[in-house]
């Protein structure tokens, strides 16, 4: 942010706590008079002290340095055991804004070791405004990791929901997990075997949800956002899905699943690649591949393919990706109905194209997915039917019993509909809507 358009109390936080961090001799009480809301900026915006200090660091150049000093400070005052020996009055602001500072500061270097001290302590207790401490140290925790010292930690929130002390559940675990270095050596870098294992346990807890597709890709791209620019990200997550046996569904979440393997070398006649088990099946008979492995229990094969053969996979992957990624529905079914359209419109492309060969092939997979995918909801006809069927039943004593009669198989059939979130869409009267709540 520029500083000329900074509100005055912002530069007046920046003016105060660079000229103390510049001091050789400075002092913890200013540090713990900030905290306890003791001589900040006067200003109209009401916010925590910790926020005030973290908007106070200096801009561009100056902040990595300032962020360090004031870390190594604020671990001073960790190191004086708040936590056991409060400093005062005013415990529990004091504590919330202290570890929500190093929540924010993100220094592990000086902190994890301090923090790591409080939780071994087991002393911490008590809460400011509504928030547990402990919430807030388990924040602190995992923003400031150095190795994986607290990884049965975040193994014991995923697999049991909670932890004895922390607060934390399987989403708090796999942030923890999600941070965590495999060792101090490798700081800044994925816990590759870590972070598969955490995916693989998110996916028990997500595996009755209608939206664990949805939030599963919310997981990865949590993770991919983190260590950005791997080139490895792709095939790494494959090996991982398959060394922790992750569920079909899960593996088709996965950012790509048509991934070369090998440098493209033109004098080599064959292009090793990881791909999605439908795609093979699509190709024309004079595309040569072999299957080198199955991994996914099957739902990824490493292949090795003719020339002809990668051409080929290359024309029709994007298609195929890109529906994989939009899924929605939970049911397996459901994504196999997504790629019989997917082949249709690929069949399509190769008539146009005059590829006759092609085009038997894709229309011959399609004619064969269809046997095992069975009819696939037409959600508008659905839901237009049952808004016919609730005008019409509006003054029967039974209309209740009879939506439930009308509904009920539907759910049975078609699980991956939610029905309920689109009661608002179908604009149904209230006694529907509860009617739908009772069968979703």
């Amino acid at each position: 942010m520029n500083e000329d358009i900074e509100a005055p109390a912002v530069r007046e936080m920046r003016r105060m706590l660079r000229l103390w961090l510049a001091r050789k001799g400075w002092e913890m009480e200013r540090l713990v008079g900030w905290l306890r809301r003791e001589g900040l900026p006067a200003s109209d915006v009401e916010q925590e002290p910790y926020a005030w200090l973290l908007d106070g660091l200096p801009l561009a150049d100056e902040r990595y340095r300032a962020e360090n000093e004031l870390a190594a400070r604020v671990a001073r005052l960790l190191e004086m055991q708040p936590d056991a020996q409060p400093p005062g009055e005013q415990r529990d602001e004091l504590l919330y804004n202290l570890l929500m500072l190093c929540a924010g500061l993100n220094c592990p270097t000086q902190l994890a070791d301090p923090l790591y001290a409080m939780f071994r302590r087991g002393k911490l207790a008590g809460s400011w405004q509504g928030t547990v401490l402990r919430q807030v140290l388990e924040s602190a925790l995992i923003t400031n990791q150095r190795d994986d010292r607290l990884q049965t930690v975040w193994h014991e929130m995923l697999t049991r929901s909670r932890h004895e002390f922390l607060t934390g559940d399987e989403y708090a675990g796999f942030e923890g997990i999600r941070l965590m270095p495999a060792s101090e050596a490798a700081r800044g870098r994925p816990a590759l075997d870590a972070i598969g294992a955490a995916l693989a346990a998110m996916a028990v807890h997500l595996e009755r949800k209608r939206t664990r597709r949805v939030e599963f890709h919310s997981l990865l791209n949590r993770v991919l956002h983190t260590y950005p620019g791997r080139p490895t990200w792709n095939s790494d997550l494959v090996y991982q899905a398959d060394n922790h046996y992750w569920p079909g569904w899960a593996v088709e979440c996965l950012p790509k699943l048509f991934i070369p393997q090998a440098t493209l070398d033109p004098d080599e006649p064959d292009v090793r690649a990881l791909i999605w088990h439908y795609i093979p099946a699509c190709l024309p008979t004079s595309c040569k591949y072999e299957v080198r492995e199955k991994l996914c229990n099957g739902h990824v094969l490493e292949v090795s393919l003719s020339r002809q053969a990668y051409a080929f996979v290359q024309s029709i992957a994007p298609l195929l990706e890109r529906n994989r990624l939009s899924m929605t529905y939970a049911s397996e079914r459901a994504m196999r109905g997504l790629v019989v359209d997917a082949l249709a419109q690929l069949e399509v492309q190769a008539s146009y194209r005059n590829d006759h060969e092609a085009a038997l092939a894709l229309l011959e997979t399609r004619k064969q997915m269809l046997e095992s995918v069975g009819i696939i909801p037409d959600i508008d006809t659905i839901s237009k039917s049952l808004q016919i069927f609730a005008k019409d039943r509006q003054k029967e004593k039974n209309r209740e019993a009879e939506f439930l009669k009308l509904v009920a198989p539907v759910v049975e059939m078609y699980p991956e509909l939610n029905l309920k979130s689109r009661a608002s869409e179908m604009n149904l009267p209230n006694w529907a809507v509860k009617c739908l709540k009772k069968v979703a």
